[in-house]
């Protein structure tokens, strides 16, 4: 009836490994036949009651693996802002601007070209974004968030945009806002923008369509950002400065620049020059392409996550203890995180047919962080750069030329990684003034020449004579006297020497003597004056003698002639009727050839000299040496006598006379 088992057989409620229960067989079978089933019939093995404990910890590790699963997923699609960038809108706190809420991250940009410099934009709470916020409470990070990069960025975005990168305050609900945007105006669906539009237009970032009308919904060309963006740079004045040639030579290379509208070619020319844009492949800039919201937000990383201010610019380190020194500042968006940083002044330009800086040639450098000084430790900012005070000298200690010089900031933050900032151009002029009169001694109704030589781009130059009302001088490479101001274009104007000239006309009546001339350049901010010293005589005076006198036939015989210092020059009729030139001989000493506009002689006259011969033969007697001094359109004469002797040594008479 029972078939022979070998071997064990485990029963179905024990598994390997777990102990028999204490009082209990192993329920193995033996070879032996029971005499009686129904009675040796083995009792039911113990049965042990799971505890809820045990019950629930599988539960309870599905549930958790679950869970992190879920939030791993849920911080990539959704990445949580830093701390540190916590965004609070810019401005006082007691405007009535609404808080700008934080938006997720954007799932849409996922790849994108421009993905890492819209991410850094996102942690420094600059861009903003589409966002589909969660309608139950509590899973506000559900919310889905989209950039839209590729789409084209319109007047009102790039309004705000580059008011929240260059730390613009929005202005509050009281100001006077465009007629099209409205006081409750949003950007985004739901993000308050009318203040921050008009932030931007009184920073000059954007510009009005028209009177009253912004067109916030307008796509934005590239031109138009690019000459926002050197207005939020402070670089406006110098897109002004340059030059025609300046200009030609950044936008000459492309083959679209007609298109470059004439109120955008300063901007873009400097943009260019200093690489805050670059052209196409194929030689185009593209003026007039509409910029996505992805480009948009390249070209405000690329000049907001560092940049640099100066003031003043220019500054002139000329002893006077005016703009002695400029203050360099770099500013950026990542300030808490800034470990090091780096400045440098290199020459960039000199003007034409002067002595400057030489290009690429780094004069000065400042550092911070490891390796160099560390920044003042600031609230809320240890490690931010301090402010640094260039007075125009390079390492070694040596004054600079005046000329353009270009200085590049360069930080690092906790990760190492480095910013760049746009480099900024600084004029570093020399401020000076020479002065002459011409002649320096004149007579009453005379016109005296003012010649005046300037250095630092002066505006004006006046004399200011005590007899009369002051004289302007104007550019001696203009008609003179040209009826309006100096014009000065260019920043070359600023650094090279520029040459004035006036006249003076001395009334009639002026008394002989000493008088003080000021003469006053003015820049912008200082002046600089020197004083001229003018002699003054009331008359033309003509004074001369012959010596030997009497003379024999074939002596030497010198005419030494004196005149007021003003007297243009001196001529002597000889006995035989040869009129010569008398020389100039200055202050009395050898005569010599008058070569100077501005005579050297003495302050009581000029001196002026002729020796000439005594013909051989000549009868004794008489002669008349005729003297003339020429003054512009007066002449004054004077006769002299000379008397010839024979050889039985009787003298003539000698006779002088004047007119």
């Amino acid at each position: 009836m029972f078939a022979r088992i070998t071997g064990t057989v485990t029963s179905p409620r024990f598994l390997p490994g777990i102990a028999t229960p204490p009082g209990h067989a192993s329920p193995v079978h033996s070879t032996a036949r029971p005499a009686d089933p129904a009675r040796h019939r083995p009792r039911a093995p113990f049965r042990r009651r799971p505890t809820v404990a045990a019950l629930a910890a599988p539960a309870m590790l599905v549930a958790l693996t679950a869970l992190v699963t879920f939030a791993s997923t849920l911080a990539c699609l959704y990445p949580a802002r830093p701390a540190w960038a916590a965004h609070t809108p810019a401005g006082d706190g007691g405007t009535d601007v609404a808080p700008w809420p934080c938006d997720p991250w954007y799932r849409d940009v996922h790849g994108h070209w421009a993905e890492g410099y819209i991410r850094v934009l996102w942690e420094e709470g600059v861009a903003d974004g589409y966002v589909a916020r969660s309608p139950i409470p509590g899973l506000a990070r559900l919310a889905r968030a989209t950039f839209r990069p590729d789409s084209a960025v319109s007047r009102g975005e790039l309004a705000v945009l580059l008011a929240r990168a260059f730390r613009v305050a929005p202005v509050p609900a009281a100001g006077h806002l465009f007629a099209d945007v409205p006081r409750d105006y949003c950007e985004y669906d739901d993000k308050p923008a009318a203040g921050y539009i008009e932030g931007a237009r009184d920073a000059g970032l954007v510009q009005p369509v028209g009177e009253r009308l912004f067109a916030p919904a307008q796509p934005v060309a590239r031109q138009e950002v690019v000459a926002a963006l050197v207005a939020g740079l402070d670089l406006g004045e110098w897109a002004d400065r340059l030059t025609a040639a300046d200009i030609d030579d950044a936008l000459g290379k492309f083959r679209d620049r007609i298109g470059i509208a004439a109120e955008y070619r300063r901007a873009m020319a400097l943009a260019v020059r200093l690489r805050i844009v670059e052209g196409y492949p194929d030689r185009t800039v593209r003026p007039g392409r509409m910029l996505s919201r992805a480009e948009a937000a390249t070209l405000t990383y690329r000049c907001c996550m560092a940049r640099i201010t100066a003031a003043p610019d220019p500054f002139s380190p000329d002893g006077d203890g005016i703009d002695e020194t400029t203050h360099i500042r770099v500013i950026t968006s990542r300030n808490r995180n800034v470990r090091a940083w780096l400045v440098t002044v290199e020459g960039w330009l000199a003007a034409q047919g002067t002595r400057g800086p030489q290009q690429g040639v780094i004069y000065r450098t400042f550092r911070g962080g490891p390796g160099g000084p560390v920044a003042p430790a600031g609230p809320g900012d240890p490690h931010e750069p301090p402010p640094l005070a260039w007075d125009g000298r390079d390492d070694a200690g040596g004054p600079l030329l005046a000329g353009v010089y270009m200085i590049r900031a360069r930080v690092f933050d906790r990760y190492g990684q480095p910013f760049d900032a746009v480099p900024r151009p600084m004029l570093l002029v020399r401020h000076g003034l020479e002065a002459r009169l011409v002649p320096p001694l004149a007579l009453a109704g005379q016109r005296v020449a003012v010649l005046a030589t300037t250095t630092g781009g002066a505006t004006d130059v006046v004399a200011s004579p005590p007899w009369g009302t002051a004289t302007p001088l104007y550019p001696r490479d203009r008609v003179w006297p040209w009826p309006g101001g100096p014009a000065l274009e260019g920043w070359p104007t600023l650094v090279a020497p520029a040459a004035w000239r006036g006249e003076l006309e001395l009334p009639a009546t002026l008394l002989p003597g000493t008088y003080e001339v000021p003469v006053t350049a003015a820049f912008a901010g200082t002046t600089r004056t020197v004083k001229l010293r003018l002699e003054v005589f009331q008359s033309l005076v003509l004074d001369g003698r012959l010596f030997p006198n009497p003379a024999r036939p074939g002596e030497a015989v010198t005419i030494e002639a004196s005149t007021s210092p003003a007297a243009d020059g001196v001529t002597a009729r000889l006995p035989d009727g040869l009129e010569v030139a008398m020389a100039y001989a200055g202050d009395g000493g050898e005569a010599g050839d008058r070569t100077s506009d501005v005579p050297g002689g003495r302050a009581e006259g000029a001196c002026w000299r002729l020796t000439f011969t005594v013909a051989p033969g000549t009868m004794p007697g008489d002669y008349d040496v005729v003297l003339t001094a020429r003054w512009r359109d007066q002449e004054r004469r004077l006769v002299l006598g000379l008397g010839v002797i024979g050889s039985d040594g009787l003298a003539a008479v000698r006779t002088v006379l004047s007119d």
